[in-house]
């Protein structure tokens, strides 16, 4: 049976079909009648969008194995490798005359291609990642969006920016273009932003960050979707208006959204399948669509290996039972929701994740909404602090009732939150926009910042004792730190984005894994890397140490064991 078994991050619809790009390497082509997959094209790492090409007999995807491809429709035959970005490619969209594909990448670069690969040109200005991209009607310009807050047009005639747009200085994910030249975008501070004629205007649309954004046919209307877990309808043609909102269920991923009609819309989930809207009657249909197996987090606890992922279930198995592999299958609960962490938190062992909720990880039950995603958390003394999608964290304790409080929110960071370690009182936060922090739960105050400790987004750190810290980051580098002073920059062997960093209990071993399944363990007394092999074609989401071994949870639904040297 060909499904999803891992998120769903890019959907596209034509008359016929529906395509759907995964983060388990797939992208997949359905009848759009039946539901039915028909055929699947591979990539080398997830597939992070797909586009028909305006005469729907070619489709597009952009993988983090630094290609976009292009396939035939219906047979999903592999025609085209479009090579050439540095890093992930973000979008790949067809030209309105269907003979080009522009493409845009971590790299930062806008590129060009004719449908035999050919490049026809190069564009680049992006200070970061170059996250979205929208053609004109004619197709002589292109509208670029990205990690930088800017918004720019390209001017394919000329091969040079026409214009460059800044009107904040938060990452913009989505942008659109209307057949007359007006540009809509998106940006992580929730805002809906409209360029018309020299003038902009914009309305506050989300509570969080707008991860896409979308135009209908006729151009009066425009979705746009957020990680703050609603759907906002506006109205664009008089003023920016919202005209309803609609709550996204639990299963859909706010980053994938097309429209299939004006009044239906296909969306990515974090299961099998995607998930359809009746935009009139706002009821959804997500019959097709059942949990996979991805996991996102492992604890070593009490003798058991405990695991949980997208589909929310807490599965557990016996540490006996380990040999070198296993997928845990015993499920102790069902959170309902995806689950991005599982840490121990005083007698209780706690998960939570997309819906920003606390879960009991043995019982289910909500102990506590933050109302924004959770990317991470960790116990420092008394407090469990969480990392936020939106560079907060949040510090909450337990009280003598055995409930827990939210203490206190603090802005930390400029963007996500991407992970946390602890030592003493001292909580070390790293970040999407390439910072670092530290914060004195004792003081209840950043004590250290460091802007642009990396070249890239900052995916995790650890504590490695006597005040010093160790991160790493997509600039594929692993670096120590004393407080927020840089001690030792290391080369890494990856040669993809490096999602998740541990350490064994002496601090001596430093192990770390990528989004291409590779892992790596680094010898701080030899300066060596003595261990590095890939453990699957999926990627690893999170790494452990624990029992004198690292542990890594992946994206197959498989935990890995791997001993120290």
């Amino acid at each position: 049976m060909i499904q999803h078994n891992g998120p769903i991050s890019g959907v596209a619809c034509s008359r016929q079909f529906i395509a759907t790009a995964g983060y388990d390497n797939q992208l997949i082509l359905w009848d759009a009648k039946t539901k039915m997959a028909l055929a699947r094209g591979l990539h080398d790492h997830l597939v992070n969008r797909c586009e028909f090409s305006p005469d729907e007999n070619l489709l597009v995807s952009a993988s983090s194995d630094y290609s976009a491809r292009i396939w035939s429709v219906p047979e999903m035959r592999l025609l085209t490798v479009l090579n050439g970005h540095r890093d992930d490619v973000e979008m790949a969209r067809f030209a309105p005359h269907g003979e080009s594909v522009a493409t845009v990448s971590q790299d930062g670069c806008l590129r060009v291609f004719d449908l035999s690969g050919r490049l026809k040109c190069e564009l680049s200005d992006h200070k970061g990642c170059a996250q979205s991209l929208a053609w004109s009607s004619d197709g002589n310009r292109i509208v670029t969006s990205g990690d930088d807050g800017t918004i720019r047009t390209w001017n394919l005639m000329t091969g040079e920016q026409e214009s460059i747009e800044q009107p904040e200085t938060v990452q913009t994910d989505a942008v659109a273009i209307c057949s007359d030249g007006v540009v809509f975008a998106g940006n992580d501070a929730g805002y809906i932003i409209r360029y018309k004629e020299g003038q902009v205007s914009k309305i506050l649309a989300h509570r969080s960050g707008v991860k896409n954004l979308i135009i209908n046919q006729n151009e009066t209307a425009a979705i746009s979707v957020s990680y703050d877990r609603d759907l906002a309808l506006v109205d664009i043609q008089g003023d920016l208006n919202v005209i309803k909102k609609i709550a996204l269920p639990a299963m859909v991923w706010a980053r994938a959204c097309a429209f299939k009609t004006d009044s239906h819309l296909i969306f990515g989930t974090f299961g099998s399948s995607y998930a359809n809207l009746n935009l009139q009657t706002e009821e959804w249909d997500l019959s097709s669509v059942s949990s996979t197996d991805c996991l996102n987090a492992v604890l070593v606890d009490n003798e058991s290996v405990i695991a949980v992922g997208d589909s929310g279930q807490v599965r557990k198995a016996g540490l006996k039972s380990f040999n070198s592999k296993i997928v845990p299958r015993e499920s102790v609960s069902d959170m309902g929701s995806l689950c991005n962490f599982i840490v121990r938190f005083g007698a209780r062992v706690v998960c939570g994740g997309h819906l920003g909720k606390i879960f009991d990880s043995h019982t289910g039950d909500e102990l506590l909404a933050l109302g924004q995603p959770i990317n991470k958390a960790i116990q420092a003394g008394e407090y469990l602090v969480l990392a936020t999608y939106s560079g907060e964290i949040a510090i909450v304790r337990e009280t003598s009732k055995g409930v827990l409080e939210l203490v206190s929110r603090q802005k930390i960071l400029q963007n996500a939150v991407k992970d946390l370690a602890v030592e003493d009182n001292l909580v070390f936060c790293c970040g999407a926009a390439a910072d670092i922090a530290i914060f004195s739960l004792k003081e209840m105050r950043l004590v250290g910042l460091k802007t642009e400790a990396h070249d890239n987004i900052v995916n995790s750190c650890v504590g490695l004792g006597h005040g010093r810290f160790a991160t790493v980051s997509r600039d594929l580098k692993l670096k120590v730190w004393n407080g927020v002073e840089n001690e030792e920059s290391l080369q890494t062997p990856f040669d993809h984005s490096i999602k998740c960093v541990s350490a064994s209990a002496d601090f001596r071993y430093i192990g770390a894994a990528a989004y291409d399944g590779t892992m790596a363990i680094y010898d701080r007394e030899s300066r060596t890397w003595p261990v590095f092999r890939r453990l699957t074609a999926a990627g690893v989401s999170s790494l452990s140490f624990a029992a004198e071994s690292f542990w890594a949870s992946a994206y197959d639904g498989n935990i890995y064991q791997v001993e120290l040297p």
